[in-house]
């Protein structure tokens, strides 16, 4: 800013000092800031690191936990960093908010092997136990029974060598004759186990029938035996005149013998000519 010079007049004396003061006043409020103060990198010493899980599959996720040995007033920042990056790479660093005594990070599991992280925060470092990540592969296919009635559904289960990607696993299945399954069953991110449902027909003798799953290169398989509808026989007392009949159950709706179900009995009839009712003729 220019300011006039030579000029002794009072109100532009007076006009110089306002014009000066701004000038103070805007360069105090150029200098402050109104964001967030960066996380110091010296403070609380790291206390301990902890992981979610111990053993992950190849692409998938840990969650990780620093915990400071006290609480902070200032945002602390605590490097992380992992022993094998070809194996496990890991967030870093990890802030720990002002006030708070613990952060998060995420490790992602690279390629099958072993890692461990460390922690390192005013002045102290703590190490995190072993980290296993392992190729994720179908490991067996199993059915909830060996022998079924046909008709009757059954239930699969897969399991995996390791726990599943972020993405999920998705696993193909097959099923022969007289089974039928869904052509894939999906295992969710981080889990190592699903179940799926197997339907069976009818059949008139006993046939063996297969289902096979695959992923990640392997395979495996699981036979069930279904058989035919066992016939069974029920007998049934009816009220009336003294008699027994016997209904014989099979697949589909009870049949009832003839002779089970009750007579009608015959309206009586009228007599146009007559005008008199006649009884119905009685059997003999």
């Amino acid at each position: 800013m220019r300011i006039l010079s030579g000029i002794s007049s009072p109100r532009v004396a007076a006009f110089s000092r306002i014009a000066a003061a701004s000038v103070f006043v805007l360069a105090a409020w150029g200098c402050g800031s109104t964001s967030p103060a960066s996380p110091t990198t010296t403070g609380v010493n790291v206390s301990t690191i902890t992981l979610g899980a111990t053993a992950i599959g190849v692409g998938g996720t840990v969650q990780g936990t620093v915990t400071l040995a006290s609480s902070t007033a200032a945002a602390v920042s605590v490097t992380v960093t992992s022993s094998n990056a070809a194996v496990a790479t890991v967030t870093s660093p990890v802030t720990v908010a002002a006030g708070a005594s613990t952060g998060t990070f995420t490790v992602t599991g690279v390629s099958a092997g072993t890692a461990t992280f460390s922690a390192s925060s005013g002045g102290a470092t703590a190490q995190s136990p072993t980290l296993t990540v392992a190729s994720v592969a179908l490991k067996s296919v199993a059915l909830s029974s060996s022998t079924v009635v046909g008709g009757v559904s059954l239930t699969g289960t897969i399991v995996l060598t390791a726990p599943a990607p972020a993405e999920g696993a998705v696993v193909a299945l097959t099923a022969n004759d007289p089974l039928s399954a869904p052509a894939t069953v999906t295992v969710p991110a981080g889990a190592t186990t699903a179940t799926f449902t197997v339907a069976t027909r009818l059949v008139g003798g006993t046939i063996v029938g297969t289902v096979s799953a695959s992923y990640g290169g392997a395979s495996s398989s699981a036979t069930v035996s279904v058989t035919k509808v066992t016939v069974a026989t029920a007998n049934f007392g009816i009220t009336g005149p003294t008699e027994s009949d016997t209904c014989t159950m099979s697949n589909g709706p009870v049949m009832i013998a003839p002779s089970m179900r009750p007579r009608r009995r015959r309206q009586a009839r009228s007599s146009a000519t007559t005008g008199r009712s006649r009884p119905a003729r009685r059997r003999r």
